[in-house]
């Protein structure tokens, strides 16, 4: 028997937008899928999950060509065509997984080195703070420090400005443990370093 899920979700025009998705093979499979939506959309992600990462990733080319330098769009190109793609373009967005995120880390994010500069990395960075929502940011935080080492934490933390990092400490942590224990509907170690 195939196991579906439906989900409404909130649109800027307050329309209905009920996003479906079918073809798992059991009902576990299926509330999977649902979780790895909600999560997602917990964090301002709202790509369709079917999609492969090839696909996602040409339409992320595409749309960025519009506003990027030319240089900077040719990196990108090449890094995705020529590492990304290669390595894990026929995997399907709803299967990416913790392992594929390791083996990214090993093998791809080195090459990083030699296709773009520093620079241009924190403009990814800054690029990527600006993309997710205000209201987001603290819930976007506390997804980076809970996959990061405590050493990284610290590193992470100490980074910030001093009215950040207590934000982060007085009202981020308990909105990042109500989120996840909302999403997740079970208790998470909110990572407080």
């Amino acid at each position: 028997m195939i196991r579906t899920f439906s989900l409404d979700l909130p649109s800027p025009d307050h329309r209905r937008n009920n996003i479906r998705r079918g073809g798992y093979p059991t009902a576990e499979a299926a509330r999977a899928g649902l979780r790895r939506m909600i999560d997602g959309q917990a964090v301002g992600y709202s790509a369709d999950p079917t999609q492969t990462l090839a696909d996602y990733l040409t339409t992320w080319l595409k749309d960025k060509q519009l506003v990027l330098k030319p240089t900077t769009y040719v990196r990108y190109r090449d890094y995705v065509t020529n590492d990304l793609v290669p390595a894990l373009g026929t995997i399907r967005l709803d299967d990416l997984g913790p392992s594929h995120i390791a083996d990214e880390e090993e093998h791809l994010l080195p090459l990083m080195a030699d296709h773009i500069t520093p620079r241009e990395w924190a403009e990814v960075g800054a690029r990527g703070r600006r993309s997710v929502p205000e209201t987001k940011l603290l819930i976007f935080l506390g997804a980076i420090l809970e996959d990061a080492t405590a050493q990284e934490r610290q590193l992470f933390l100490s980074q910030m400005p001093a009215p950040a990092r207590l934000l982060w400490r007085t009202l981020g942590t308990r909105l990042y443990d109500r989120t996840t224990t909302r999403v997740r509907r079970s208790n998470t170690a909110v990572p407080r370093a």
